[in-house]
């Protein structure tokens, strides 16, 4: 293609996170290759408008959504904190962009997300979310990031956010190995992180904490007696202790505290939700969910007591029943019995169907945190050459994360959870070439899903190309 002295568009499209610092993509529209004086990796040139048009369709959903007007790629912003519009969520912007002028907007609103388009020919379940317990590393970037780009975000529907947090930490687990404590976040530092996570004000719960009160009930007292009496020289200290019993009390209480929120939202609205998700306040979701639209909706998912998938129905039996049985009397946690045991029979009753979960609790990386729940990491997509479950590739991700802490004001942060996610890995430069026939009716809506379906998940520095006929 040979580029004369005449009008044509130039489409630069930088490497998003280059040399440690926030580059963005930039576009120039219109103007002649004399007066260009910059590297390009691709050219466009043609006389008809709805070529131009169409180019700017491929390449305007791989924009960051919001141009400052400084244009200083030292002052780019980490993701907004985003508002709730009319019980859904906006996406995050990503990052600011790097160029002297605004690029025309397409016809579709930058609150359109991939999944959105995903799903478009499925009807479009209303879903509650919840983030519920201790805090912990809640405010830790990888943490916030994780929960707002590869589940809330991704998972698609009409959702609307919940969090109940107790900000004060403590352990269920008292023996000396693992009896670690996180430093506790600021009430402060909660509610900016529940912002970013798109929970409106009525939504959010902080409790100071760090344990709730027991029930009071005379048939519970020898238990509880046992349980205060128990030291460390007894080898089933740990399900025998006082402190296994107030964990237990301490999750059916954030789950029943989810449920009243929830109910709360709903009474308001005047319409049940159709799904309730629940997530542990510590959890990584290292890889992106699956949009709502693929899971069968019939089907309740779980793992373990970090995270649930179910309907507004099964909801009611995982996160209502324990605590109104605990608080009521009817049962308690049976001295050597663990939480396990005690919530499983709820479980069995909704049927948890099994889902391979990319979710991995985030732990402090220092001596008595426990690491033994790495067995649970996996790489769905792996080949026999690609890294496996285990602790060291487990820990990259979570605890020994780069971004396993708080923001720093002021911090220029990774534009994707992506590339929070492997920080701990080295980073390939990587080409990505977009090629073939540039039709006059290419959908808006593919580009939207390839950068959000390819470029953002890669995580990796990337330069995209394009060679179009």
């Amino acid at each position: 293609l040979v580029l004369l002295d005449q009008p044509h568009w130039l489409v630069n499209i930088l490497d998003p996170w280059h040399a440690g610092r926030s580059a963005a993509f930039s576009a120039v529209v219109d103007l002649p290759i004399s007066e260009v004086s910059t590297p390009f990796s691709t050219t466009l040139a043609s006389g008809s408008t709805q070529t131009a048009k169409t180019a700017e369709s491929v390449v305007r959903p791989l924009l960051p959504s919001t141009v400052p007007d400084n244009g200083d790629a030292a002052h780019s912003e980490r993701a907004r904190v985003p508002e709730s519009m009319n019980g859904g969520i906006q996406p995050a912007a990503s990052g600011s962009l790097v160029t002297s002028q605004q690029v025309p907007s397409l016809a579709f609103p930058v609150s359109v997300l991939s999944r959105d388009l995903a799903c478009s020919g499925f009807p479009s379940p209303s879903v509650a979310i919840c983030i519920h317990g201790s805090a912990r590393s809640f405010t830790h970037i990888v943490v916030q990031r994780t929960l707002r780009e590869n589940l809330v975000d991704p998972l698609g529907a009409n959702a609307t956010v919940f969090a109940h947090i107790t900000r004060l930490d403590s352990r269920g687990d008292p023996f000396h190995k693992y009896n670690g404590l996180f430093e506790p976040p600021t009430e402060e530092s909660i509610r900016k992180a529940a912002a970013f996570l798109a929970v409106d004000f009525p939504n959010l719960i902080v409790l100071e904490g760090p344990n709730v009160e027991l029930p009071n009930c005379s048939s519970y007292e020898e238990n509880f007696q046992v349980r205060r009496n128990v030291t460390a020289r007894n080898p089933n200290y740990h399900v025998y202790s006082m402190d296994h019993l107030l964990s237990l009390a301490g999750q059916i209480s954030h789950r029943h505290g989810c449920m009243e929120l929830i109910g709360r939202h709903e009474s308001k609205v005047g319409t049940k939700f159709d799904y309730v998700v629940s997530a542990r306040a510590d959890l990584s979701v290292y890889i992106p969910m699956a949009p709502s639209c693929l899971f069968d909706p019939s089907n309740n998912y779980g793992l373990g007591d970090w995270f649930f998938s179910t309907t507004r129905q099964a909801a009611e039996i995982l996160n209502w029943e324990p605590y109104e049985q605990f608080y009521n009397c009817s049962k308690n946690l049976r001295l050597g019995g663990n939480v396990d045991e005690y919530i499983a029979p709820f479980q069995r009753r909704v049927h948890m169907a099994s889902y391979p979960w990319t979710v991995m609790i985030v732990r402090e990386d220092g001596p008595r945190f426990p690491t033994g729940m790495c067995n649970r990491f996996h790489n769905p997509m792996a080949l026999p050459h690609d890294p496996h479950p285990g602790e060291p590739e487990c820990k990259r991700f979570t605890s020994s994360n780069p971004y396993n802490r708080e923001e720093v004001q002021g911090e220029v942060l990774p534009s994707t959870a992506a590339q929070l996610s492997c920080a701990s890995t080295p980073q390939p430069q990587m080409a990505v070439c977009l090629h073939g026939s540039l039709r006059s009716e290419l959908p808006d809506e593919v580009s939207l899903l390839r950068e959000q379906h390819l470029g953002r998940p890669l995580g990796t520095n990337m330069t995209f190309f394009l060679h179009l006929v």
